[in-house]
């Protein structure tokens, strides 16, 4: 689901073809009461909407169930993982959480900067049994390796009640406050896994030929100046990633923030004129609710198209350090060869 003027709907069927639906027409297609077995061959559905939440750059992507009778459908909600910037992880008071959900948690912290924990149904239990609840589930995602004070919003989908209200607004604080941070920490996981991911195939290497015959002594040796080798480029992509991020910083953030707050300054200046001019009574709280509103698009937008422009030099960033990693993999993975 993404942002768009006007709301509409279109399907992705299994034979590559496509078909534009209206949004009351999604139910046929993308339920099982609707499409039993996916008898339709439905691929995935593709909604946009005028939503305000939407028009700051989200992308919102509804996996598959995990631990589904269907494989397929656990594999692609992994797949998503790893171009998630935050996940909103939904569980109900009737099932709170299945060892296949627990599993998917906690590849899902490796590779999501932030996760918003979501007890849906919240209406089928009186207060004193939600908040037994929500003890419970919070026991058990800190088990599976959150942390202590993780945030768990109990909730209704069929209502908008506090809990709603509560997680929209900690969704929208993260667009605007935290989505910069997580971006730039994800530049540095990507350079960090792809040293990680080459010592850990060596080290498989190096233990196939540690079981093989005498005459393989020698290249375990040399193995082991590869490893250390590459030990030693993971602490140099450690301790140059920060002064590489920061020149990124002030080659492309520092000026964007500059146009950003002329363009809002003047954005806001227009608001303010036409308030003012208006004679309505309540033209104080209008303003206020105008600026408010005004300000989370614009912050939202601009931090939309600052991702585009850092990911060029993020890219850059992390093949750089990775280059010099993957010779060195390279020339180590030879010795076996």
């Amino acid at each position: 689901m993404e942002y768009s003027e006007e709301a509409a709907a279109e399907v992705q069927f299994e034979t590559g073809s496509q078909l534009s639906i209206g949004l009351d027409e999604l139910f046929a297609y993308g339920t099982e009461t609707g499409n039993p077995h996916n008898r339709k061959g439905v691929a995935g559905l593709s909604i946009r909407h005028p939503a305000a939440i939407l028009r700051q750059g989200v992308i919102l992507v509804d996996t598959p169930g995990i631990g589904s009778v269907h494989a397929h459908n656990t594999q692609v909600a992994y797949d998503h993982l790893r171009h998630a910037d935050a996940a909103i992880f939904v569980l109900s008071i009737d099932s709170p959480a299945s060892l296949a959900e627990v599993e998917f948690l906690k590849a899902a912290r490796e590779q999501v900067g932030r996760i918003f924990f979501v007890l849906n149904k919240a209406d089928l239990l009186t207060p004193e049994e939600l908040q037994q609840s929500a003890q419970f589930v919070r026991g058990v995602l800190t088990e599976a390796g959150g942390s202590q004070d993780l945030r768990l919003f109990p909730l209704s989908a069929r209502f908008h009640d506090r809990g709603y209200t509560d997680l929209v607004a900690a969704l929208e604080h993260f667009l605007v406050q935290e989505r910069g941070e997580f971006l730039l920490a994800r530049a540095q996981a990507v350079a960090r896994l792809g040293v990680g991911s080459g010592r850990n195939a060596i080290n498989l290497e190096r233990a196939a030929l540690s079981l093989s015959s005498a005459d393989s002594a020698h290249r375990v040796a040399l193995l082991d100046e590869r490893l250390t080798e590459i030990g030693r480029r993971r602490l140099e992509v450690e301790e140059n990633l920060a002064g590489d991020l920061k020149r990124l910083v002030a080659l492309v953030v520092d000026p964007s923030l500059g146009r950003f707050r002329q363009a809002g300054s003047e954005r806001m200046a227009e608001i303010v004129e036409v308030e003012l001019a208006s004679r309505a009574p309540d033209r104080a709280h209008r303003l206020e609710r105008a600026l408010a509103r005004t300000a989370r698009e614009l912050v939202g937008v601009w931090l939309t198209e600052l991702e585009g422009e850092l990911d060029a030099g993020l890219t850059e960033v992390a093949l750089r350090h990775s280059q010099r990693t993957n010779q060195l993999i390279s020339a180590a993975l030879r010795l076996v060869s």
